[in-house]
């Protein structure tokens, strides 16, 4: 009797989670949160645009102005989408769990990386068309790199934001009140980051890194040290909130 194929067992640990994350982002697309959201972006973005170019706007100020707007105003809805990623099902988490061949840490790990591709995937679908056209379009140099580092910053805080939303979820059993605390804990973090030395990672200092890398003064110091400074929290956040997951009651 041949044994079993070690690949083929390797593969198999893989399909419950491949099985969760291919559901949850499924019901990302469908979500009218999403939905209206990239609706909602990509109407704006047509927009400001087209006033942009009547008013003849340069490409470095229209794109400053655009990437920011990810960083103050739609941050709000991915604190939304995420922070309700595990409260919102609280009545089918133990059904998910008990009922099929799938593991606390399978079914976290998908949500973390379903709802942070749902957000970046939204971001830049939006963002990197526009900054191609507005770049053709509209007068004042804009290089590739200075757009490059705009959209990093705005994407390395959607992350942290995304990742704090569903480790957020995990820790309240009601949506309303973690979406309620991640936006009032967002809402005063540019004090608190000051508070605390760090005032590189303020919102408003994140927009100011943005508009200079577009206006081709790039920092990759700077950037690194944003990177650093959102990445090992993010890590860290990601351990917590699965420790909390397999040890809480379902």
């Amino acid at each position: 009797m041949a044994s079993p194929d070690p690949t083929d067992q390797r593969i198999y640990r893989w399909l419950p989670f491949l099985g969760a994350l291919q559901f949850d982002l499924r019901g990302m697309a469908r979500s009218r949160v999403v939905q209206g959201w990239l609706a909602l972006t990509a109407l704006f973005a047509l927009g400001t645009m087209s006033d942009a170019i009547k008013r003849a706007q340069t490409a470095p100020d229209f794109l400053g102005r655009t990437f920011a707007g990810y960083i103050l105003v739609w941050s709000t809805v991915v604190i939304v989408i995420s922070a309700g990623a595990i409260s919102t099902e609280s009545g089918v988490v133990a059904d998910s769990i008990l009922s099929r061949g799938i593991t606390r840490y399978a079914y976290i790990f998908s949500k973390y990386i379903s709802r942070l591709f749902t957000a970046l995937f939204v971001c830049a679908i939006v963002l990197v068309p526009l900054s191609y056209f507005s770049a053709v379009h509209l007068s004042g140099d804009v290089s590739a790199k200075g757009v490059t580092y705009g959209l990093l910053y705005v994407l390395i805080h959607i992350s942290f934001l995304t990742i704090l939303g569903v480790t957020f979820s995990i820790w309240f059993d009601r949506a309303i009140v973690g979406i309620a605390v991640l936006w009032g804990l967002c809402y005063a973090f540019g004090a608190i980051c000051n508070a605390l030395d760090v005032g590189f990672m303020a919102p408003m200092r994140l927009v100011l890194n943005i508009r200079e890398a577009l206006h081709g003064n790039a920092s990759a110091k700077d950037l690194w040290k944003v990177c650093l400074a959102f990445g090992l929290p993010s890590i860290v956040l990601c351990a917590v909130g699965t420790m909390c997951f397999t040890k809480r009651d379902v």
